[in-house]
């Protein structure tokens, strides 16, 4: 936190929307500009709340309360992070995106302007303004924003960074869901869904996405500048593994923050004590077996030593090989910072760093246990173990996310009743007894919540099917086609889709896919979906004989959650990748300068898998001189 905070209301920002979950045991701030929470209730929640007390006015919004009506708040703000490498063919950028950056006040995350992008809601209860039964929760809280709004909602001018110039988007839109239930079992969570489309043209590769917190657990009736209370008394850490009083351990990875103490009145804990914990787990994403990180920093303006976060010595070594900046020792982010990443670079190193924090407790002691760690600046390091206004990023990836493509992710933000038990806890054993300390708290509410979030997203029905990657042409007869795939799931790859949608046209798929999309004519006799891992095919009639046809397919659910594009399947001759009508010499050479001088790829890659296996290699330039040159086995219809 930092003093002197810029309040605002939705007229100063008219493109800004908030919105409260409020059915459950946590209320809730969510955004429709990829900004998390209300800067402890200095944010309103806009006007026609479905669920707001007054729906007709702005009113105060809570950040992270639970419970309900209490003041006990577990967040100040947070935000959503993505990062990527993008390769314009003339240059390589590192761009990261944020709805904060958590420090000086950078947002870069917007909706469009006019009510269709405002803030939607729904819900399955029976009775209310916004019941929809398409509504998957009790409350549904729907919003769509991108990086490329004209507005940017920086609070003031940011022309030039630590980057040396303005934003540069990444070119992405993201549709973020929010669900939340009232039921006892399942309140005491959220749960928020991201679909990032890339609306640019360039490929992100090496994508990460990641999730910032700034706590600040307090009771609302604290001084916030208090160093034994407020902002400055947080703890962080990641719980890998969790050990049931039975004995058994479960794999957990959730990363945490709690109030130091719980903040004992009197000996005892009290209805102003913030003794929960708050917790952040990836439930699910389109990348199968993702890489998740957490790194966590504590910021100020001198820099070091009071501005820091653990490295390890060979991020660091690693770090100052490529650090841009000039700002600072080589070896630190930039204006002399050890913690907080200022500039896309740091941010990006940061998200992908590799790294799984220790816990905040253990900065003295940890570089002598794992001299892997560079050790804690002697000066701070007894202050930072009892508590400090610590922040904290839980990332993961890596996505490759080319135009017009989507990926997805769900993410859970959820409470731990009691982790404080021990009112005296840190009066005795911080900081010389960190792992004592450590003993005393009680994860089994936090831990409790995340299996049962857990439960939800995996019977649940919150992510789209994966899109079909190897949909080819099998067979072409005097105007009709037959196309094969392999079936994907409902929810990415489990359980079975509910229905095909395959659009075909003569005109070529260009850059925008989606307009294709809307412009192509729809097939009539899609199969039903079979179980992941099966062929299903389809046969498409009434063509006009010997005209080149372009095919997309999509994968849906039963509440009409779509898969992306699948590739673009071609009746055009295999072989032919310059479209000239003839598989020649000059065939080869594009497919050559494509796969090993990094030129642009051909308009469209199904002609130049010319041994059908939906890869374009080196395989496929032999095969294809052998045809051209050596009268080898015909060019086969291809799917790449």
């Amino acid at each position: 936190m930092i003093p002197e905070v810029p309040s605002y209301r939705e007229t100063d920002i008219p493109e800004a929307q908030q919105r409260v979950h409020r059915v459950g045991n946590v209320c809730f701030c969510n955004t429709n500009w990829g900004f998390l929470g209300s800067q402890t209730w200095q944010i309103y929640e806009s006007t026609g709340g479905c669920f707001s007390p007054n729906p007709n006015i702005e009113v105060v919004a809570p950040s992270f309360e639970t419970p309900p009506n209490t003041g006990l708040d577990y967040l100040y703000q947070g935000a959503l992070w993505i990062g990527a490498i993008v390769d314009k063919g003339t240059e390589i950028e590192t761009l990261v995106t944020v709805g904060a950056d958590g420090w000086y006040w950078i947002y870069e995350m917007a909706p469009g302007v006019g009510p269709e992008h405002a803030i939607e809601e729904k819900s399955r209860r029976l009775g209310v303004e916004c019941y929809s039964p398409d509504a998957f929760s009790e409350q549904d809280v729907i919003a769509l924003f991108s990086d490329t709004a004209d507005a940017p909602l920086t609070q003031w001018d940011v022309s030039t960074d630590w980057d040396e110039r303005p934003h540069h988007p990444l070119g992405v839109e993201i549709t973020q869901l929010g669900y939340s239930w009232s039921l006892a079992e399942y309140d005491d969570f959220i749960i928020l869904g991201y679909r990032v489309r890339n609306i640019g043209t360039y490929d992100l590769s090496e994508m990460y996405l990641g999730f910032y917190l700034d706590t600040d657990i307090l009771h609302i009736s604290e001084n916030p500048y208090n160093p034994e209370g407020g902002y400055q008394d947080d703890l962080t850490g990641f719980l890998k593994e969790y050990v049931d009083p039975a004995g058994e351990t479960t794999e957990v990875n959730i990363a945490w923050a709690a109030d130091n103490d719980g903040q004992p009145r009197h000996g005892g804990f009290d209805e102003l004590s913030p003794t929960g914990v708050i917790g952040v787990k990836l439930l699910g994403s389109s990348n199968p077996d993702p890489k998740i990180f957490y790194n966590w920093w504590i910021s100020d303006y001198q820099g070091y030593p009071w501005d820091w976060g653990p490295w390890l010595k060979a991020n660091q070594q690693r770090w100052a090989q490529i650090n841009p900046y000039s700002a600072g020792p080589v070896e630190r982010f930039p204006d002399n910072a050890m913690g907080t990443p200022g500039g896309d670079r740091s941010k990006y190193f940061l998200m992908s760093n590799g790294e799984i924090d220790f816990d905040q407790i253990f900065t003295q002691i940890m570089p002598d246990i794992d001299t892997s760690w560079i050790p804690g600046p002697i000066e701070c390091s007894d202050d930072f173990v009892q508590g400090f206004d610590s922040k904290f990023l839980y990332s993961f990836g890596p996505f490759d996310l080319p135009p017009g493509q989507s990926i997805f992710a769900v993410l859970a933000l959820f409470a731990g009743e009691n982790l404080h038990v021990d009112p005296y806890n840190r009066y005795f054993n911080l900081p010389l007894y960190p792992y004592t300390y450590y003993s005393n708290l009680d994860f089994s509410g936090l831990v409790e919540t995340y299996l049962t979030v857990q439960k939800v997203y995996d019977a649940g029905d919150l992510a789209p099917p994966a899109p079909i990657r190897n949909l080819k042409i099998t067979q072409i007869e005097n105007g009709s086609v037959t196309l094969s795939w392999i079936a994907t799931g409902d929810d990415v790859n489990l359980g079975k889709a509910s229905y095909y949608d395959l659009r075909y046209s003569t005109l070529p798929v260009e850059s925008d896919t989606a307009f294709w999309w809307e412009l192509a004519d729809m097939a009539t006799k899609e199969p039903r979906p079979s179980v992941p891992g099966s062929i299903d095919s389809c046969q498409v009639s009434g063509l006009f004989p010997h005209s080149a046809y372009y095919f997309i397919i999509k994968a849906c659910d039963d509440r009409g959650y779509c898969s992306d594009f699948s590739n673009v399947g071609y009746t055009g001759p295999a072989g032919d990748i310059d479209f000239d009508g003839e598989i020649d010499i000059d065939d080869i050479l594009i497919l050559i300068q494509y796969l090993f001088r990094s030129e642009a790829p051909p308009p469209l890659l199904a002609p130049a898998d010319v041994n059908g296996d939906c890869l374009v290699n080196l395989v496929d330039v032999v095969y294809l001189i052998n045809y051209v040159f050596r009268g080898g086995i015909p060019p086969q219809a291809g799917c790449a």
